[in-house]
């Protein structure tokens, strides 16, 4: 029924827009006239939410696997070939890239996973038999995309600085025809690497060719190349030469080489495969294996490939220690297993053992802090005392002191003097407390250490470094005070993935804070769980997908088994009883409203390899299933094993989860929501610039502040509507009247990176983005983005990240001011002010633009350059208006100002606060507080179903609360 108040007020403000009155003398186009309507469009829009990549004090200063844990080496792969009792796989899987020597994964767990009918099943588990891991073939040197040009005859090879000096190597050559197909080896030649090796490349002739599809390869006509020698020896190299092939089949000639490396000689190739030690059901083609090991003894002779020995590899030395456990030269070292009544605290599995002769002075040290002059490594505050603290015991003849190479004030003035500790038979915990006399204006990376010297035996263990006014790994006061302020609904948990093969198992993932080897400073679930609750979020799990099935039951349990001890014990709920252990008796759900889950991350990324997704075949139906297909069957499969939990029930309630799709293939996120029916919410990153929209550096200048403002209607809203469209595709297939839900698993502002999608940013770049996405014009714009798509009924938002430092951050380091950066602002504001149920806004009027192409952005006509946006929630209504204006741009004179008249669906109130930032669009918050959030009581107005709004800045927004309203 058509409400004459309503219209009348409507018609009112159309007639005042019209006339220009209370508007100045300002231009129509100016001017923007809105109607908050009574329609709810998305229901209880709840606080968003942000990720974090590490939390916890210390865990940036302590050094990497300071707990000395074993590591924990993780892969997946997928079989080539058939066979009754081995898996075969591509040569870079076996070999992780050339780096594993053949039987360095001798003993590891192996699960083979089925993708059969429709549903991935766990087959056969089993383990590597001795000798059983073969990784010793030919190795690709270049590629097809860097073959050697068809008219040369030699090709230069520089060995990396990393590979292993005076070292057999084999090469071999093949002719590559149009097509991209391979003819047969050339005969091989034996070379050694050099004695020094300087790395620095030398050019060859190369050609681009095109490499054949998979399935597609074929045995080439051509002949192989003749006379393959060595022609000299180059600083650091060799350069071979050879002898064009004779014309092959019907005359075809090469397009171009491909050179091939083994470190075994060809004789002795044994392919790449793992043998199996057990029985079972024999292994498929297109198999999805799942390769789990630790590595207690770091041994370079057992594992390292001569390409990597001294490169870093999960298997390698520890600890900041030089050289390996094994070898002579730098002390001897291995992790011992602690005795069951060891006093050290949080003991962990193992300690580190030592031990040394005369001359040798093993060290353990990070390079953790610098000077204000950088941004990568903390700065120590002068004002703040901070601890080292380290366990040990040793001989009397094994010396050893605590360093620090950080600089107090200028390089060349004194520095910490080092602090002698005596080791006792029995363990001890020391304990240093430094403060650093100035504050340090440089950017040299200081170190802080312990070396070892005379000779002798040591122990260590929990060698750790934290600030001396908090406890280690608990959240830092200014943290706590921080994310209670912002509202956040929930934390994401990125300390957990992007973790490589040097990864975790449940039980470090479950440890204490600082014993988790695959997390710079030791991340860990009940560590994360203890800061989460103490601020009152609940908690956005990432796991990478590698667990396996008893693992996914034991996370299940560790969250939300009860515990009775007068019933359960270590033998019946192993997992409970670790938490209970931890002095946590009651399961941790109990104190989370809840609990979203999330397998991986982005995990059609390859830059996350490999915990990301192929396209596989069905075994069942023969059909080719998509990346994003797989990745939903394989959710569904984890999925299905946590819900055989005996305490599913106690977690269903309080679970969500989440499945990441990919804004730029539209198809992956889909496709695994179809294939998913069990998962809850389809999400995307939705940024405002920066590499992952495929977007360049912005700069302070008036066409990038307009590229970041335009963002949400040119980039955001189609992508959302896009999903949208997909939503009621895949909640149609669904017959269990469960709907996927929409939302983001990473949004806020963007960056360039080098190196990202290729990019080259220089340093003057650099500080220039920072100075756009740190800015009053991109606080406005996130909001913009975050309300648009709330607007459009996302249920869950996510902001990347929360955190002190540039680039993505939300804080700026303490000794620039550590004042919050306007995006977090203002998604705070949202969380403690204005979530309620969202409702539909009708545009009467707005200024808008023409907005052209650009990069990946489509063409918008009339895009609206004023926006407004309300929620209610009992008595309270919120207005939020938007300004994506630019002062002359795109025509020079237009001041970008704008006037803004809202009728609103209420009759009175009790009180009117209005909030907006302080600072003109460019203002920013990189280095100083030059935007803050202003709070201001307004008088109601006369008319209180109309709100105006007499000066909206350019690129700026506003927000308006009334209290105790009527209707």
């Amino acid at each position: 029924m058509f409400n004459i108040g309503k219209g009348l007020r409507v018609l009112a403000c159309l007639v005042g827009v019209l006339s220009g009155s209370g508007a100045g003398a300002a231009d129509p186009l100016e001017k923007a006239l809105f109607e908050v309507t009574d329609r709810v469009i998305n229901p209880d829009v709840k606080p968003f939410t942000a990720t974090i990549n590490g939390i916890g004090n210390g865990q940036a200063l302590s050094p990497f696997n300071g707990g000395f844990e074993p590591r924990v080496y993780r892969t997946w792969m997928q079989t080539t070939a058939a066979a009754a009792n081995r898996v075969i796989a591509a040569p870079p899987d076996v070999s992780g890239w050339d780096a594993l020597r053949e039987g360095g994964l001798d003993g590891a767990d192996i699960e083979v996973l089925r993708l059969e009918n429709g549903v991935f099943r766990s087959v056969r588990r089993d383990v590597v038999a001795p000798g059983g891991h073969a990784a010793s073939g030919w190795q690709p040197v270049n590629s097809h995309a860097a073959a050697i040009a068809p008219t040369a005859t030699t090709f230069h090879y520089i060995w990396a600085k990393w590979a292993r000096p005076d070292a057999p190597a084999y090469f071999v050559l093949q002719a590559v025809d149009r097509a991209g197909n391979l003819g047969p080896y050339s005969n091989p030649v034996l070379v050694r690497s050099p004695q020094e090796l300087v790395g620095v490349a030398i050019a060859n002739a190369t050609v681009a060719l095109k490499a054949p599809k998979a399935g597609s390869v074929k045995q080439s006509k051509l002949n192989a190349p003749e006379n393959l020698r060595v022609q000299s020896v180059v600083q650091g190299g060799v350069t071979l030469t050879w002898s064009a092939p004779e014309r092959g089949f019907w005359g075809a000639k090469p397009a171009g080489y491909l050179v091939s490396m083994s470190q075994t000689p060809p004789a002795e190739h044994r392919g790449y495969f793992f043998d199996l030690a057990g029985t079972g059901p024999a292994i498929e083609q297109d198999d999805l294996v799942i390769l789990r090991h630790r590595f207690v003894q770091g041994s370079r002779i057992r594992m390292h490939t001569d390409r990597t020995w001294n490169a870093y590899a999960p298997f390698m030395g520890h600890f900041g220690l030089k050289g390996y456990g094994d070898e002579e030269a730098n002390g001897l070292w291995s992790l011992q297993p602690h005795a069951p009544d060891t006093p050290v605290t949080e003991p962990g599995e193992t300690y580190l053992s030592m031990t040394y002769g005369q001359g040798e002075a093993p060290i353990i040290q990070i390079a953790n802090n610098s000077g204000t002059a950088q941004d990568w490594y903390p700065v120590l505050d002068p004002s703040r005392t901070y601890r080292i603290e380290v366990w040990m015991r040793g001989t009397a003849d094994a010396h050893v002191t605590f360093e620090s190479t950080v600089y107090q004030g200028r390089a060349g003035q004194a520095r910490f003097k080092p602090v002698p500790l005596v080791l006792t038979p029995q363990w001890t915990r020391y304990e240093i407390d430094y403060r650093m006399p100035v504050l340090y204006d440089g950017n040299v990376a200081g170190a802080m250490r312990l070396r070892f010297n005379g000779t002798g035996q040591a122990d260590v263990d929990n060698f750790r470094i934290y600030r001396a006014d908090t406890p280690f790994m608990e959240l830092l006061p200014e943290d706590e005070t921080r994310l209670k302020a912002s509202g956040m609904a929930s934390l994401r948990t990125h300390a957990f993935v992007k973790t490589g093969k040097d990864t975790y198992n449940l039980e470090m993932l479950t440890n204490p804070g600082g014993l988790n080897s695959a997390a710079r400073g030791g991340n860990t679930l009940p560590q994360t769980l203890d800061s989460v609750t103490q601020v009152g979020m609940d908690l956005w799990l990432q796991v990478e997908p590698h667990f396996s099935p008893e693992e996914w039951l034991g996370l299940v349990e560790y969250l939300a088994a009860p515990f009775d001890p007068q019933v359960d014990s270590a033998a019946n709920k192993p997992w409970a009883a670790k938490r209970v252990a931890q002095g946590r008796r009651a399961p941790w759900i109990d104190d989370l409203g809840g609990l979203t889950f999330e397998v991986g991350n982005e995990t059609w990324n390859r830059l996350f390899a490999p915990w990301t997704f192929v396209a596989m075949r069905d075994a069942g139906t023969g059909r080719k299933l998509s990346r994003g297909t797989v990745y939903g069957l394989y959710q569904e499969y984890v999925l299905g094993v946590m819900r055989q939990s005996p305490y599913w029930e106690a977690l269903a309630p309080k679970f969500t989860s989440v499945l990441g799709g990919w804004n730029q293939v539209k198809s992956y996120g889909a496709d695994a929501a179809l294939a998913s029916p069990s998962s809850d919410i389809l999400t995307i990153a939705s940024y405002i610039g920066g590499w992952d929209e495929k977007e360049g550096p912005v700069h302070p200048t008036a066409p990038s502040f307009a590229s970041v403002l335009s963002h949400t209607t040119q980039s955001g809203v189609p992508a959302a509507r896009r999903l949208g469209t997909e939503s009621i595709r895949i909640n149609q297939s669904r017959t269990s009247g469960r709907g996927i839900e929409l939302g983001t698993y990473e949004a806020g502002p963007g960056y360039v990176l080098n190196g990202l999608n290729g990019s080259r940013v220089t340093p003057e770049e650099v500080a220039a983005q920072e100075l756009v996405m740190k800015s009053h014009a991109a606080g406005t714009a996130t909001l913009d983005s975050f309300l648009t798509r709330a607007a459009l009924g996302f249920k869950i938002q996510n902001y990347f990240t929360y955190g002190s430092g540039g680039y993505w951050k939300s804080h700026a380091q303490w000794e620039k001011g550590g004042q919050s950066y306007p995006s977090w602002i203002l998604l705070s504001l949202f969380n403690t002010e204005l979530t309620g149920d969202m409702l539909a806004v009708d545009t009467v009027q707005a200024p808008t633009r023409d907005l052209a192409v650009f990069l990946n952005r489509p063409f918008v006509q009339d895009a609206p350059q004023v926006a407004l946006y309300a929620t209610r929630k009992d008595d309270r209504l919120s207005v939020i208006a938007v300004s994506r204006r630019v002062p002359d741009y795109p025509v020079s004179g237009d001041d970008g100002r704008s006037t803004v008249r809202v009728t609103l669906p209420i009759t009175g109130a009790r009180s009117l606060t209005r909030y907006a930032l302080s600072g003109p669009y460019d203002a920013h918050n990189v280095d100083a507080d030059g935007v803050r959030l202003e709070t201001t009581a307004e008088p109601l107005p006369a008319n209180p179903g109309v709100l105006e709004i007499p000066l909206l800045p350019p690129g700026t927004s506003v927000i308006y609360v009334f209290d105790g309203i009527t209707q």
